[in-house]
């Protein structure tokens, strides 16, 4: 018989004992078959089937930070000013909507009559023009007639003319308001007046012609009408 070690006493214990008489750990029986001395051949080991593994999810980068980001964590002073401003521009709009809000139901005010108290200018009718007198009447007719003779009236000639007692002897005052309510061009009556001194023969020289016309013993214009005149005729 052969002797093996006891695997936890360390005795040597007969391989034909069927457990080991020091300790009492039952002895494998094959052993016995073995040479002595001779060690046991190691138990083959079986290796665990690998484990297979859940596939995970590729990792995701972190989104990357933008300009916008970056620029408010820089300037976190200049951000808070901007917020301010832009909460206050929201409170001054909702004040303004407000107001308009309560001017609205201003408007919306049942109409009254003390509304219609003040009348608008535009509907406000002219008052009528005053009658005229018949001495009035008549003196702008009869200043109708000296002008349609073509003969050529300065104002203070047609005066003198319709109030004059040689004349149409009017009183000044009514001739006056005759002629302010006509429409003369004074121009072209120093030009009417200048060409009949001229088709008289005479022979008016261009300062001869604007004296005559000028002078109150002639045709009675101002000078810048009787000046008008000569430049017209040629002289």
């Amino acid at each position: 018989m052969a002797l093996v070690k006891c695997e936890d006493c360390g005795n040597d214990v007969s391989t034909a004992a069927a457990a080991c008489p020091n300790c009492g750990r039952p002895m494998d029986t094959t052993l016995a078959s073995l040479p002595t001395g001779a060690a046991p051949a190691p138990t083959p080991t079986v290796a665990a089937p690998p484990t297979a593994q859940t596939p995970q999810p590729p990792a995701v980068p972190p989104p990357p930070m933008t300009a916008k980001g970056i620029w408010f964590r820089r300037h976190p002073i200049i951000t808070v000013i901007l917020a301010l401003i832009i909460l206050g521009a929201i409170g001054s709009a909702l004040s303004k909507g407000n107001g308009s809000g309560s001017s609205g139901t201003s408007a919306n005010k049942p109409f009254t009559a003390a509304s219609t108290s003040t009348t608008s200018p535009a509907t406000t009718s002219a008052p009528p023009a005053p009658k005229m007198t018949a001495a009035q009447e008549q003196a702008i007719q009869s200043a109708q007639n000296y002008l349609s003779m073509g003969s050529g009236f300065s104002r203070a000639g047609l005066i003198d003319q319709l109030s004059s007692s040689a004349g149409e002897g009017f009183p000044k005052a009514v001739v006056i308001f005759a002629i302010n309510h006509l429409q003369v061009n004074w121009n072209e009556e120093a030009v009417k007046s200048a060409k009949g001194y001229m088709a008289m023969g005479m022979g008016f020289s261009r300062d001869g012609l604007i004296e005559q016309l000028s002078s109150s013993a002639g045709a009675g214009f101002t000078h810048a009408q009787a000046v008008y005149a000569a430049n017209q005729v040629g002289l």
